[in-house]
């Protein structure tokens, strides 16, 4: 998050009350690790019988507490029966759900069928605790109340960190109230969540499909159980050692920079903008003192009239790094904002308000985990400093949610040790684009912290997330499957096009 990762046709089954989550657990349920299958609550999709279940695990394995909780998974079964290694994907946020709702579940299916090196594998997708399907509920409505504030203000920096302090307390202490050991939500209890899951699946051997944060609990997962995990795919990786606090304003900057460079190696792009970077300097500024109104709607069709300062600009605009079709648009969406059309931000802003909705990422999950696992190791002053180089991106470095919202959220502190790097014995397939300004390409020195066996594929042009919509990507993961001791061939990579970027905008939508 930005400044905020059976058999045969099975009909959906309305969801009992032990079903759905959130709900209390039940007294009689056994206090101890179990898998069991469930009727799926979806129509099952065509293509792969699918056998879908629930993992239940202790909400603290330290013994402190007797709550159990759901987690929902759901096993895509190989076309054919098959020895080949089955597919475990992690989703990233913290907090993203993996897409186990019906219309997410058809998209997955559809996917399954497109990339051939999962053709004779089976495809695992689970919630993880506290997120979509699995319980608890741990959403926030009181950040959501509190985003509709900001973004419709702005206030003041100092008086929107009080607002987002005061609403994560009271999602605290709500969650709290509801039985929520808000210290049993991290990056280790979700590893151990999977280790329990691989467990009772019951294969020896596991690849590892990971993306953004994902990434961090696939490497922890590898550290732990190495004997079980037969290789790593690595989309957009997330080290814990890195500080993304700290990297966030450097980051953001490089992304943008190279945009306006591609922009004007691109004659069409070139000559629609000519002074892109002055733009964006001009947009920022302005945004200082006079902040950018974006009329949108809400998803109950209420109008929304939002104020952007430059940090929540900024916020609405990486947006565009998530997703091919929105990174060729930007120069466009930059230049109109520029010149005052400013509902050419509107999708863009339609995505970031989602995030802070209860159906969107699972905020008390990810104040837990990003309070827990990253927090206590940025400081405010550190992540002033680093923003010095970048002094344009310097309010959005410091309207990162978890820096306000931390000091109000009981979520502990990992160790230190957590950090340190450990070299991970399985192959390991690392994807990352050039234009990621959120995980951005390692450093080699940090890749060999942390691998003994990786082959590394930087895509030219990609933002954040390559493998969902490049087929060079899947070549090259099928490639690394069917030989993991070897690089695999990366010669599509260098046939790739940088984006390209669309023009004109009419109506407030890029024109396709």
């Amino acid at each position: 998050m930005g400044a905020v990762f059976i058999g045969g046709l099975v009909a959906a089954a309305a969801p009992s009350a032990a079903d759905v989550p959130g709900a209390p657990p039940d007294a009689s349920a056994p206090q101890s690790e179990t898998i069991s299958d469930e009727p799926c609550w979806f129509s099952q999709p065509g293509g792969r019988e699918v056998r879908c279940g629930v993992l239940t695990v202790p909400e603290s394995r330290d013994g402190h507490n007797a709550r159990m909780l759901r987690l929902r998974f759901v096993r895509f079964r190989a076309a054919a029966q098959t020895s080949l290694e089955p597919v475990v994907n992690i989703s990233g946020g913290p907090g993203a759900p993996a897409g186990l709702d019906g219309a997410a579940i058809g998209r997955w299916s559809r996917w399954i069928e497109r990339e051939n090196w999962l053709r004779d594998r089976d495809f695992v997708l689970f919630d993880q605790r506290g997120v979509g399907q699995s319980e608890p509920n741990m959403s926030c409505p009181e950040l959501e109340d509190a985003a509709a504030k900001v973004f419709a203000g702005p206030p003041s920096p100092d008086a929107a960190d009080a607002l987002w302090a005061r609403s994560a307390a009271a999602c605290a202490k709500r969650l709290a109230a509801e039985g929520v050991d808000l210290q049993a939500y991290n990056t280790a209890a979700i590893v151990a969540d999977l280790g329990s899951l691989l467990d009772r699946l019951g294969e020896q051997s596991w690849i590892l499909l990971a993306e953004s944060y994902g990434t961090r609990v696939a490497m922890q997962v590898a550290i732990a159980e190495p004997a079980r995990i037969h290789a790593l795919i690595l989309d957009s990786v997330d080290p814990p050692n890195v500080g993304e606090y700290v990297t966030a304003a450097p980051a953001a900057a490089s992304a943008f920079t190279s945009i306006f460079q591609l922009c004007a190696a691109q004659m069409p792009c070139s000559e629609a903008f000519p002074e892109l970077a002055l733009s964006f300097d001009q947009l920022l500024r302005r945004a200082t003192t006079k902040p950018v109104p974006v009329p949108i709607s809400r998803a109950d069709g209420a109008p929304f009239s939002a104020a952007l300062d430059d940090g929540r600009l900024l916020e609405v605009l990486m947006q565009s790094f998530y997703e091919p079709q929105r990174l060729d648009e930007l120069p466009a969406a930059i230049a109109a904002a520029s010149s005052g059309r400013y509902d050419a931000l509107a999708p863009l802003l339609q995505i970031v308000l989602h995030q802070y909705s209860s159906d969107g990422v699972s905020l008390g999950l990810h104040l837990s985990v990003e309070c827990h696992d990253e927090f206590p190791f940025a400081s405010r002053e550190a992540v002033a400093r680093a923003s010095s180089h970048a002094p344009l991106f310097r309010r959005f470095a410091l309207s990162i949610l978890p820096l306000a919202a931390c000091p109000a959220w009981p979520a502990g502190a990992a160790p230190s040790e957590e950090r340190s790097p450990t070299r991970i014995a399985a192959p390991s397939l690392i994807l990352s684009g050039t234009l990621d300004p959120v995980t951005p390409p390692l450093a080699s020195a940090v890749r060999e912290q942390w691998f003994q066996n990786s082959f590394a594929v930087t895509f030219p042009g990609a933002g954040h997330g390559v493998l969902g919509g490049d087929a060079c990507a899947s070549r090259i993961v099928e490639a690394f499957l069917a030989d993991d001791q070897r690089a695999p061939n990366q010669d599509c990579v260098h046939t790739l096009a940088t984006p390209k970027f669309k023009t004109s905008s009419v109506g407030g939508s890029i024109a396709k």
